[in-house]
Parts: structure tokens; sequence; C-alpha cells
């Protein structure tokens, strides 16, 4: 094609400019060198077109003469020159002259702009390409009445590639090239904007843009994803020295780059880029999304022979089944005879990386049970120095305390994990566990033996027929009260129970001033007709629901702090849902979201049910798979009713328990024949009922006499005989008389507490040379134990930013719901001393805040300290970490150092 021979689109455009000055203009000549390839008949708004090339003077004249008084935008095209033409043929063509194609002209009139910028002076192409994207309506005007570099590359990028954005940064790119029509559209895009597209999106997206699009050009825009999950490998920074790295870095330039050099730095942008694509894909859930970008990059690190160091990618599925595999070895190593604090410390570590996998937040069934998996290892290496009760009484505390979490999370990995390495680890740690529990068993079995002869009141538990006398009776005295009752529900359900009702704000209260929190002992033999019936009718005795009921309603304790007109009312399974559905009826709900009856019980059998049927599916207890507990909880909410939480027993699961056959036994109870195996013992004495009766039953958690089910109840070990018992409230209204909200129950070994950091001596500066003194932390933060005035002392950046301007106007931003600067203070101190980075759950407890609490107090100081959403203070969703950038805050808030 002739650099003179016009296009289409440079016609279309000079005839609208032209038009658009005289809509009158019906002949237009325009210079051209060589035949016409555009349509004949065209369409301009409401102009119709006719287009032809002329080669003689002779010609154009007769066309001119034949197209007089048409109302027909004719295009008259010709090589012709004015003078050629003659005065008689310019005189019938508009503004008589042959107009020359200068698109950059043609662009100026076309946006109605004064001056075009300098950068575009030498891009010929683009004008062209201006004029091709030209919309039907014409270009808007420009403000400033200049056409700009920038606003020019937005038009021909939307045009070409669908951009949007004024700027396009690799993330952009990335984010772009996941469609595979894209990539398709930018092979179809002109040779000229290809060629100079690198060097404009460069100064965007940096080198990083330039190598994505060079491998576009060597035709692999579809691999751009994973290629740049492939970078985050072969160009971790913490194995930049490893020769086989270096040589797979050589082999993807050579396949996918043309033999282009990548530098480390650059190939570490890539991938940051394509990381933060596919870490949104993954929080939406949009799994089909990435997994064959996932696949693809798994197979190129194959290729180039890099998969070994797969480990190092945070989005990979593989890196996350090989982080796994380490985990799992150092378990194996960690509960061996010789393991040590460093290898504790390892698997702590090991687990973290693994942890900190965007697939763990995919998987969080599989995140949480390695949790648990550390956690019992933490167990196991404190359990060395064993505690051993030495009273019945201490027991069923230590049980309810301590090792109910251990059976808790024993549960989570009692079915392995997809990964094989892993399971087995889980196995031998699972046995391990076993057997240190088992022992613990034994001594309860010992103890409650010889308890039960005399069953000695006590202080620091609660007999389960106490209960309504001594607590549901004295808060529903206060306010009403909602007692429920999950039937078989475990210490270890609870636990996991509670920690969802936590979450929903639910608060837990403790009686005193310390939060006394007691644990309940079942009546004996544990089952419902005897340990149920006892409960919920304040007496050892045994019976259906119809006695439960009965009991319940006649109850002197309840009945004294209720009206004639609404007594005590207990609802049982058959009451709790509507006919033919499963939702709460509406009975049960208006009784519960009133106020008019001081005390209502609910006994729901979720758990119960489930132990009878079992099936093939991984349990998790919360207020929604207990069915209709959520929504009883929500009626509660309504009432401000306070609430009760308990069980009439607990139950041990299903896991290969040897069977003994025994004439006229139940599930884990048998009579006295002969003498006891050394699994059971003889319990006998006051907590037993009928009265006088003795019976032989299990301490042991691996036998049954009963036919299989996936759980069982009746005997003596911790798991069924310690109830449960937890009061709530909704945290909306004051705590009932003698109760106060509690701080979390968790054992030490649930969550890993990192050692304080060694602090550097505090330096003089002009921000603590004086500090008015503030009132100390509230008694919710007495577990830091500097005084404020002592606090700024030492730490001269917590001082300087108390009193900053930044820090005064974020506060006023977020009045209502701020935190004073105490409890700022305390949080800051707490981070600082473990180098800035915390669990959640070890900042609860270092704080001694509520756990339920934590969360809110948690989001207060991030909108305090995030300033212009700046990530200072951020928690990590799938390691549950908390960390604090004290760089970034003492950028944000202008604090003058150094600290």
């Amino acid at each position: 094609m002739s650099p003179l021979e016009v296009t289409e689109s440079q016609v279309i455009a000079q005839v609208r400019a032209i038009l658009r000055k005289d809509p009158l203009a019906r002949a237009i000549g325009i210079r051209s060198v060589g035949p016409w390839r555009g349509e004949t008949n065209l369409t301009l708004g409401e102009h119709h077109l006719h287009i032809r090339n002329y080669a003689s003077s002779l010609a154009l004249r007769e066309a001119l003469v034949n197209h007089g008084g048409s109302d027909e935008v004719a295009v008259f095209l010709t090589s012709l020159d004015e003078k050629s033409l003659g005065l008689d043929v310019l005189a019938r063509l508009w503004n008589q002259r042959i107009y020359s194609i200068q698109s950059w002209r043609i662009v100026r009139d076309l946006f109605a702009v004064d001056e075009i910028d300098a950068r575009l002076d030498h891009q010929g192409w683009m004008a062209d390409a201006l004029l091709q994207a030209q919309p039907k309506e014409g270009f808007p005007p420009i403000p400033g009445q200049v056409l700009t570099a920038d606003f020019a590359w937005q038009l021909l990028l939307r045009l070409y590639l669908g951009f949007d954005q004024r700027q396009v940064d690799a993330i952009e790119l990335a984010r772009w090239a996941k469609d595979a029509s894209s990539v398709e559209t930018y092979l179809t895009a002109p040779m000229e904007f290809r060629k100079s597209l690198p060097d404009w999106i460069a100064l965007s997206a940096g080198d990083v843009g330039r190598i994505m699009l060079m491998a576009l050009e060597e035709g692999h825009g579809k691999e751009l994803l994973p290629l740049g999950l492939v970078c985050q490998v072969i160009f971790d920074a913490s194995a930049s020295g490893e020769a086989e790295l270096a040589t797979a870095a050589a082999r993807l330039e050579e396949r996918f780059l043309g033999g282009s050099s990548l530098k480390p730095e650059v190939g570490r942008g890539w991938g940051a880029a394509v990381s933060s694509v596919m870490e949104a894909e993954l929080a939406k859930r949009e799994l089909h999304a990435t997994h064959a970008f996932q696949r693809r990059a798994e197979e190129i690190l194959a290729d180039i022979k890099a998969d070994a160091f797969v480990a190092a990618s945070p989005i990979l599925p593989k890196g996350f089944e090989r982080r796994l595999d380490a985990v799992a070895s150092t378990i194996v190593r960690a509960i061996s005879a010789k393991a040590g604090k460093k290898t504790l410390e390892n698997l702590e570590g090991a687990a973290q990386f693994a942890l900190d996998h965007r697939m763990a937040g995919v998987k969080p069934n599989r995140a949480d049970s390695l949790k648990m998996a550390v956690r019992l290892v933490r167990w196991l290496e404190g359990s060395r120095e064993h505690h051993v009760a030495d009273s019945f009484p201490e027991a069923v505390e230590h049980y309810f305390s301590d090792s109910g979490f251990v059976d808790w999370a024993r549960a989570r990995i009692w079915d392995g994990d997809s990964n094989p390495e892993l399971s087995k680890a889980y196995a031998k740690l699972a046995n391990k566990v076993d057997e240190a529990r088992e022992e613990e068993n034994r001594r309860f079995g010992q103890l409650i033996a010889q308890w039960s002869t005399h069953a000695a009141p006590s202080t620091t538990v609660l007999w389960i027929e106490e209960l309504l006398d001594r607590v549901v009776a004295p808060l529903a005295k206060d306010r009403p009260a909602l007692l429920l009752v999950l039937d078989g529900m475990s210490v270890a359900v609870f636990r996991e129970l509670l920690q969802d009702l936590h979450s929903q704000g639910w608060v837990e209260l403790g009686h005193g001033e310390v939060g006394e929190r007691k644990p309940v002992v079942a009546a004996l033999p544990t089952r419902t007709e005897i340990s149920r019936a006892s409960l919920l009718c304040g007496q050892l005795t045994s019976g259906n629901s119809a006695k439960e009921k009965e009991g319940f309603k006649k109850h002197e304790g309840l009945r004294s702090i209720s009206s004639a007109k609404f007594p005590p009312i207990l609802y049982h399974k058959a009451e709790l849902t509507e006919s033919g559905g499963r939702g709460l009826s509406q009975e049960v709900r208006s009784q519960i979201a009133g106020t008019e009856r001081r005390v209502i019980g609910v006994v729901i059998n979720t758990v119960d049910d489930y132990l009878a049927k079992g099936g093939q599916f991984k349990e998790s207890w919360t207020s929604e798979t207990i069915v209709p507990l959520s929504q009883v909880l929500d009626a509660a909410r309504e009432s401000n009713r306070t609430v009760i939480i308990t069980s009439d027993h607990g139950h041990v699961l299903e896991r290969d328990l040897e069977y003994r056959a025994h004439e006229q036994s139940q599930e884990r109870s048998r009579p006295v024949v002969g003498d006891p195996d050394d699994e059971e013992v003889i319990i006998t004495g006051p907590r037993v009922w009928p009265e006088g009766e003795r019976l032989i039953a299990p301490w042991s958690e691996k036998i049954r006499y009963a036919t299989k089910k996936y759980g069982y109840h009746g005997g003596v070990s911790p798991q069924e005989v310690v109830v449960p018992l937890a009061v709530l409230h909704s945290g909306t209204q004051t705590t009932p008389e003698d109760w106060t909200e509690t701080t979390s129950a968790w054992p030490a070994w649930w969550d890993k507490m990192e050692p304080e950091q060694p602090k550097p001596a505090a330096k003089k500066s002009k921000a603590n040379k004086r500090v008015d003194s503030e009132p100390s932390a509230p008694n919710l933060f007495s577990g830091v134990e500097e005084s404020l005035e002592e606090s700024l002392k030492a730490d001269g950046w917590i001082a300087a930013l108390l009193l900053s301007e930044v820090y005064q106007e974020q506060k006023s931003m977020g009045a209502r719901v701020a935190l004073d600067d105490a409890k700022v203070r305390s949080f800051l101190v707490a981070l600082d001393a473990r180098g800035g980075k915390m669990t959640r759950a070890g900042l609860a407890k270092a704080l001694e805040a509520p756990r339920m609490r934590f969360p809110g107090m948690l989001a207060a100081l991030r909108r305090i300290l995030n300033v212009d959403g700046f990530p200072i203070l951020e928690v990590d969703e799938n390691s549950d970490m908390v960390e604090l950038d004290k760089k970034l805050l003492t950028t944000q808030f202008e604090l003058k150092g150094p600290f």
C-alpha cells in the first residue's frame, strides 16, 4: 500500500471534519495515490457518501457535472494536483480545493483541540489509529484544548485491548490476561500499536509490563499468569543462590521469552502482580478460574526442572502439599522420645509456613486440622511433666479446662488428611495423644471410684441435679433466662460450639469478681434417662420426657421466681419445629422472644442423634449445624435472655472400640458380676441411681458393651462424666448481679505465645520529656502491667503516636467507637514486646481481653491506625496473625525518631 493511498477510516474522518464545519458540503475532493480499496457507498450519520477514484481531470469534471444538485455527499479521490485539474473543476469542489490527508490535523479538528502533545509528533500511525477508533457520534471535547499522549493511549488501549483504566500497571495487565479472548484481541491489533505499546506500558508497569508483552509477542499470551506463578518459585529471594533455579530461569528465558534476559527483580515483580490477581480470585472462591492457571504453572515448573522448589509458591496447590509434607516430617520428629524445644519451634515454623499458603484459606478444614495437630504436639511436650489430679473434683476441673480441649483437637485429626504423609503423621500423633489421654482416663477412673462411695460436696464443681437451684433460678430472678440442654454434648463439642457463639457476639459470664466457671458432674450411670431427668427435675431420679417436663414445671426454685400465669416451661425435640419443617415453631419462638415467662427450658437432641446414626461426613458443631439452635438463640437475643448452655452427659466416639459381650449390659455400663477388668471400675454410692445400685463401668474410651454406633455414653470416662456449662448474654445489657464477663479460658498450650523480643534502651526525645499522666488501663487490660507513664518513658514511639496530630484526627473520625488511649497503648505494648507480630488469640490472652469482645476492639484499633487505608495493622485470616508495621506507622503518623 502506497504511503499516499488513503484508507477508508481516513476518508471518513476527513469528511466528518468537513461536515462538522459545513453540513451542506456535497462535493469533496481528496488527494489519493493508488486504487480505492474501501466501500463505494457508505453512511455517515444522516449523510449518504458516494466515494470514487478518478485518474483524469476529464473524468472528474464529468462526474462533478452529473453530481450537481444532488443531496448525496460525493467524495472525489484523485492523484492529480490542483493545477492539472483547472479552475472550473476546483470551483465545483467544497472550499475550491483538493484536500491532502493529514491525519494529525484531522485528529485535531475532530477533537476540537488547539494543540497535540509533542510526544505524539513522531507517532503517525497513532493518528490513523485514532481516526479508526472514532465513535459514530464523534469524539467528545477535551478539557484544556490539548490532546495529551495519556488520553490518546487510553483511547487506543480501550479500542484494541479493552482497558478502561487511565494507567495500566502490571496487576491490571495480569488481570486482563485472565481472559483468553483478551490475548486473541491483542494479536489482531495493528503491528505499529504492538511495537509502540511496550515503551508506553513501561511508564506505568515498568520492566515487568515490558517482559509480559514480550511473552505475548512470543505467542505465550495465554500463559502470562502461569509464568508469573513460575517466577514466584524460580526467583524466590530466600533461594537466590540455588544453581538449579538459575538453570531453570535460563530455560524459561529460552522457551518463553525468545532468549531475552529476565532479571530476578523483574521476575519477582511479575510473580507479585499475578499473585495479587490470583489471590483475589481465590478469595472470591472462583476456583474454576484459577485451577487451569495453577495446573499449567506446575507443568512449566516440571518442564524447566524446578518443581523440587514448588514449596516456595504461596499459590500453587503442589506448593501447599510440599509444605504439608514438611509439616508431616516435623510432627513425626517432634513426637519422638528425643524431641526437644528446638524441634517444636521447627514445627511451629513449618506449620505457619503452610498456613500462610493461600490454599489453606481455600481448604479451611485442613488448615483447622493442622492447627489442632500443632496444639496437640504442644500439649504432648508439656505432658512430659504430666498433671496428676489428687482428687476427683480436681480431675473434673482439669478435664473441663485442659484435656477437654485435647479431645476437641484430636477429633479433628482422627480422620487424617488428603496428603498421605500428613495423614500418616496425624495417625502417629493421634496414637501418642490417645496413650497419654488414656492414662488420664485411668486416673480419673480411680478417683471417681473412690469418690462415688461418699460423694463429698465440692466448692469447685457442681452436681447436675444442683444446676436449677444454684445457677438457673438465681439468674432468672435477675432477668428472663433460657436453659439450653444439648443432649449428649461432650466438653469437646461444647468447646467448638462456644467458639462459634463467641464469634457471633455472645459473651460468656463467670460467677463473682473473678468470673468463676464451674464444670458439672453427671448423675451415674451417665445415661440420658437418669442424668437428664436429674438435671431437669433438680434431684437424682430417672424418667422420660414427660417426667422431665412435669419436674421442671414444678421445681420449687423455678416456681418461686415465676408468675402463676407463666410458670417454668420445658420444650422437647418434637415441640421445637413446625410440622413438616425444620424451622423453629412459632409458639416456642414467641415464648423465648417474649419476657413474660421467666424460665424456659429447651432440649436439643442433635448431638445424641448423631451418636446413634453417625454418617460419612466430618461433623462441625456450630449454632447452624445444631438445628434449631441458631433460631433459638436469635429469639433469646431479642428478649435479652440470659442463656445457660449445658448437657446431661458427654460421650466417647467410636474409634475401633473393643466389643465385650455381657448380659443385661447397657452401652457402657453393666451389672456387677465378678471382678471388673483392668479398664473398668465398680461404682456405688449416693451419686448412683437407682439408690443402692452397684455397677461396673469402663473408665477407658476403648471398650463398649453394645452394638456398634458412632458414639456411646453410660461409662465413667471424663468424656462422659464431665458436663460442660456456660452462662452467656448478648453483650448489649448489663451483667446479672454477682456475675461478670470473663476472659479467655483457653489452656496455655492452645495458642503459641511468642517470646518477648529484647528491647533497646529507651532514647530520650522531645516526645517523652514530659507527658501528662493518663489513667491506667481498666481491669479488662490488667495483664499489661506497666502504667501508661512508665510505658511512655520506655516506648518513645508510643508516646509520640498518642500525642501526634494525625492520631488525634483518626480518633475523632471514629469518636463513637474509638478505643481510649490506655487500651491503644496496651495493644501496642503487647505487640511491640513480641516484635510486632502475634496471633489474635495470643494477643487477646496477653491483654486478658474477653475473646468474644476482642474482634471489635481489634477492628476499632485498625480504624485508628490504618491511615488512608494503609495496612499498618493487618490480620492474616489464614494464619490468624496480627501484624504491626511499625515503620509504616512512623511514616503515616509523621513521627520524629529515632525510636
